[in-house]
């Protein structure tokens, strides 16, 4: 009916398929078939990789009864649409996500007979041209506007239309001089400020308008004037959700739950609240339970996996993502994130393949691009990764992460003033983002650009996993007066401590009380250092905030404006426990005597995240092993017992870093990756030789044999990446050159 009432075309029904009808339709309006791709009736998997292809969508449509489900699949995609703005568009299509087609006139339709059938409204062809030609001349405005479409699409929800009809439905008759904008609400309020119907319409037109915060405050108290209905409830519970309570969302959740067992919509966002909130155990049994009454929901699996993903369960998450994509193998989150769970598991090649896969799908996804240059970075492919970010840059200017990522490769490279230059680029996009600061903060230091260093590297107490720092006391500075107790709060690693434990002798010297909140194991070290008047245990005392002031102990550089000249230079700073030492004495005395003691630590924690770089395989010791010059132990904690007669391991006795003190106190050097180890044997003043990779942590710096943090360290680095045969041929031969200079008496 409505084809054959357009004035605008000649439509007659022919041909035996889609396609024969369609050409047919070209050529008696005498258009030309070979401007006009038609695609055959497909599968609906299908389609997000065809619209995935085009800029922008056209629906000029006179009248849409319902909603416009392929404009929200345009929307979905990220795509706008060129939209009539009428009936069923208005529900999805505004003037943030879509053209809109305004210049309206009626269009009467009529039955074959001559009545009248309906009354529709039509754009004219001027406007709808003169829409094609904005949507060809700006581009990146059809972008931001493909971007806003697909974030109301990932809010929209039928259940909030329900509510609007809802609502409608529930108003009483207005005049021609009401309306139902918000101001009139506001005027219902000011004369019944009780009345939970208008404060809940309120609340609603706010929750619309994305103002959470607000439409909260007006859900609540309607909710408290008068119990809410299903609906009232679900979307009070949204609202907290958006607005960053998700806590009290779960608790929305569950009240519904109880009036509607089993309801898999309702677990699955109770699962999404309690997955805001921390709560991951608690958010996989709702979706478990959602899946044992809807067993075959990708989406449920997909919220499942990423959960399971988040506490740190790569192998389940990957099963998971798995199942979804074997109902729904076009979900391109669902394909990212399983490459998320494969560089978890150490598996590159097969994540870039998934990330390859989502991007096929969905080219414009940036996450999948970034985290593909990421797998590239890690498995030691650096050309494709460099090209990875630098085409979603020249394609996505302002794309922070993508700046970030480059950063750190250039950063890998061994080009720290083109990384910096990156990180400055992300810091424009967003001044408060704190990566690009941090990340530039180290690159200043390693660079020996001290004071900026410092200041940037202050962004880290921004970052989520640096939270328990945030205690609720001021900051400690220069300028606090001098009777007052500081709580110094230890953070990151042991070597971390062990290194800046330095500075609290100067902080002593300028208030009342030290109060240094440490790693369990590092307590009985520390339990007699300087500058410390109480231990407590991190994890253990996080409760007893009683100090005037707090302040990280990474920050007390920054606070001193610690510059190469000026690091505090007093050598030893810490001492080993000496009946601990007398306990060791004889231990060793037992041994061969004549031979340099010698201990070795070649490698750290496999839970940082540096530890692939830092770390040298067992199998690549041999040529220092092999020296007679020394006798070797193993100071390497954490890892099998080395089974090497070359090397003696008495890791099972070593408790705690008091321990491993007093040992290293009775050797005569330690050759030791970048690990805890070597700042402890700098900080009791012991020679330590360091082995460090290409590109090294920050507080190493470049190129340099000495280091300004410890006076008896000497550096031996790569020369080339992964060249750890080359570093230990070489301190072999400097052992075999000292050991006569070293040796001790017979």
């Amino acid at each position: 009916m409505s084809m054959t009432a357009s004035p605008h075309i000649k439509f007659e029904a022919a041909g035996n398929s889609w396609q024969e009808l369609m050409s047919h339709t070209y050529r008696i309006n005498g258009l030309d078939e070979n401007r006009i791709v038609t695609i055959p009736l497909l599968k609906n998997e299908a389609m997000r990789a065809i619209i995935s292809k085009t800029s922008v969508g056209l629906f000029p449509n006179r009248c849409e009864s319902g909603t416009n489900l392929v404009l929200m699949e345009y929307m979905a995609c990220g795509k706008p649409g060129i939209v009539s703005d009428f009936s069923g568009h208005r529900d999805i299509a505004t003037e943030q996500n879509s053209i809109l087609l305004k210049q309206l006139s009626e269009c009467s339709v009529r039955e074959s007979d001559g009545r009248a059938a309906k009354l529709w409204m039509e754009a004219p062809l001027e406007e709808i041209v003169e829409a094609l030609e904005y949507a060809y001349q700006n581009r990146e405005a059809l972008k931001k506007l493909g971007t806003q479409a697909a974030k109301d699409m990932q809010r929209f929800s039928w259940n909030s239309c329900a509510l609007r009809l809802l609502n409608l439905l529930s108003c009483k008759p207005k005049s021609k001089s009401q309306d139902s904008n918000e101001e009139t609400y506001r005027r219902g309020l000011a004369e019944s400020p009780h009345d939970p119907k208008i404060l809940r319409q309120l609340g609603d037109l706010l929750l619309q308008n994305e103002r959470c915060d607000e439409a909260v405050g007006f859900l609540r108290k309607a909710a408290v004037l008068a119990a809410p209905n299903t609906i009232q409830l679900s979307n009070l519970a949204l609202a907290l959700l958006r607005s960053g309570r998700p806590q009290e969302a779960a608790f929305c959740y569950e009240e519904l739950l109880s009036q509607s067992p089993g309801n898999p919509e309702l677990l699955n966002a109770l699962g999404i609240a309690q997955q805001q909130a921390g709560e991951l155990d608690a958010a996989v049994g709702s979706f478990m339970k959602s899946l044992s009454i809807k067993r075959d929901s990708p989406e449920t699996l997909f919220k499942l996996a990423n959960t399971v993903l988040a506490q740190g369960k790569a192998a389940d998450a990957l099963s998971f993502y798995e199942m979804a994509l074997r109902i729904n193998p076009a979900c391109h989150e669902a394909l990212c994130n399983r490459g998320n769970a494969l560089r978890s598991l150490a598996r590159p090649e097969e994540a870039i393949a998934s990330y390859r896969e989502a991007l096929r799908l969905k080219p414009e996804l940036a996450e999948a691009q970034i985290n593909m240059g990421c797998a590239m970075h890690e498995s030691g492919r650096f050309d494709e990764a460099l090209n990875c970010f630098e085409s979603l840059i020249a394609s996505c200017p302002e794309c922070l992460p993508a700046y970030v990522n480059l950063g750190n490769l250039r950063g890998e490279l061994g080009e720290p003033l083109r990384a910096l230059e990156s990180y400055r680029k992300a810091i424009a996009i967003n001044p408060s983002a704190p990566d690009p600061h941090l990340f530039a903060g180290s690159t200043l230091l390693m660079l020996g650009n001290f004071a900026e260093g410092w200041r940037e590297y202050e962004w880290r107490l921004q970052r989520p996993e640096l939270a328990p720092l945030r205690v609720n006391l001021p900051r400690w500075t220069k300028n606090a007066p001098p009777g007052v107790s500081v709580l110094v709060l230890s953070e990151q690693g042991f070597g971390d401590t062990i290194n800046f434990v330095r500075y609290l002798p100067l902080l002593r010297a300028r208030c009342a009380r030290v109060i240094f909140r440490c790693q369990a194991p590092l307590a009985p070290l520390l339990e007699n250092a300087p500058g410390i008047d109480e231990l407590q245990i991190r994890g253990r005392d996080d409760s007893g905030n009683a100090a005037d002031f707090q302040i990280p102990l990474l920050s007390l550089p920054f606070e001193f404006q610690t510059d190469e000249n000026s690091i505090p230079e007093k050598v030893p700073y810490l001492e080993a426990n000496p009946m601990l030492c007398q306990e060791w004495q004889k231990k060793l005395a037992a041994l061969e005597r004549g031979k340099l003691k010698v201990g070795l630590c070649w490698g750290g924690s496999a839970t940082n995240n540096n530890d692939k770089n830092r770390s040298i395989p067992t199998e690549v010791l041999s040529p220092l092993l092999d020296s007679d010059a020394a006798s070797f132990f193993s100071l390497r904690k954490g890892a099998a017992p080395f089974e090497d007669a070359r090397c003696t391991d008495w890791t099972a006795d070593l408790k705690n870093f008091a321990d491993t003190a007093a040992l290293i106190s009775n050797l005569d050097l330690l050759i030791s990756v970048d690990t805890a180890v070597a700042h402890l044997a700098g900080a009791l003043g012991k020679p330590v030789w360091l082995m460090l990779p290409l590109i090294p942590t920050w507080r190493w710096q470049l190129h340099r044999t000495d280091s300004p943090w410890y006076p008896t360290m000497r550096i031996f680095r790569q020369g080339s990446r992964n060249d750890w045969q080359g570093v230990l041929c070489l301190i072999a031969q400097e052992l075999k050159r000292i050991s006569a200079e070293l040796k001790p008496p017979c």
